[in-house]
């Protein structure tokens, strides 16, 4: 069984005075060529769902079916474009990603195949991180219908589905794992953790 990823660029950046948030420089490359060196180690296939640049032009780009609501339009875009039936879910301002971990989520998702999950979630600190999560295709119809209904919170997809929380041990460093850039004093603070990088 393979699974793809896919990198959610369609926010508006409305809280960074609409900067697009994967293009931010960290520690000397954008936070979207940091994903991808990681990614493209992990998967065969990866979508970028949104908007991006021209330099991303060499990776399937997908805008958004549905625009102005939020994450679950891509993640919406990236079920029904992926060829296979997992999808990585991966959130364009995280950038501390980390390779093992990835691998860890994706190795429990091949080997429990039999248990029919529609997602794998990392849960830490009584926290789920929905957008550096594992779904399956099969949760298309449960996010079209909650957008049609207006349902627009990612949290939402879960309820009353076969999900499994995929507990993050300390080691990974789940508060920069897990970080991610929304305000310009939150890129200030992934500027000063890259500098531990080198």
């Amino acid at each position: 069984m393979k699974i793809s990823a896919a990198i959610l660029t369609g926010g508006s950046g409305s809280r960074m005075n609409g900067i697009h948030k994967p293009e931010l420089i960290v520690g000397e490359k954008s936070i979207i060529k940091r994903q991808l060196e990681i990614l493209n180690q992990i998967f065969d296939e990866i979508l970028i769902c949104g908007k991006t640049s021209e330099s991303f032009n060499n990776l399937p780009v997908y805008p958004d079916i549905y625009q102005g609501i939020g994450p679950i339009a891509g993640i919406y875009s990236a079920l029904m474009y992926s060829k296979n039936p997992y999808v990585f879910i991966l959130s364009g301002d995280m950038p501390f990603i980390d390779r093992n971990l990835i691998i860890e989520m994706v190795n429990f998702t091949k080997s429990n195949q039999e248990k029919k999950y529609k997602a794998i979630i990392p849960y830490y600190d009584q926290k789920i991180e929905p957008l550096h999560s594992i779904y399956n295709i099969s949760l298309l119809s449960k996010i079209e219908n909650n957008i049609n209904l207006k349902q627009y919170s990612v949290r939402k997809i879960f309820e009353n589905e076969n999900v499994f929380k995929f507990f993050i041990n300390l080691p990974y460093q789940p508060e920069k794992v897990f970080f991610n850039v929304n305000l310009k004093s939150e890129y200030l603070k992934a500027i000063e953790y890259a500098k531990s990088e080198f």
